[in-house]
């Protein structure tokens, strides 16, 4: 279910990004100002999607019993 989730995530978080970068240089005033005043703001859907690989990485985890690329979590 996390890998579901994480991959929504991810998805979402990226049809984000590209729609609020489309509105933001759709008016040119928006986005010219974002990026020189707050570039943080400008990006901030695709920082939110590293949140679904987070989920990705911990449904891998408890699928694999602990285990990613052959390590247990007490070897990490």
């Amino acid at each position: 279910m996390q890998l579901f989730f994480g991959l929504a995530l991810l998805i979402g978080g990226g049809m984000a990004g590209v729609s609020w970068l489309a509105f933001c240089f759709g008016s040119i005033i928006i986005g010219v100002i974002l990026l020189f005043v707050a570039p943080n703001i400008l990006f901030l859907p695709f920082g939110l999607s590293v949140y679904g690989l987070m989920h990705i990485e911990a449904g891998y985890r408890n699928i694999l019993g602990g285990k990613l690329r052959g390590k247990t979590e007490d070897e990490i």
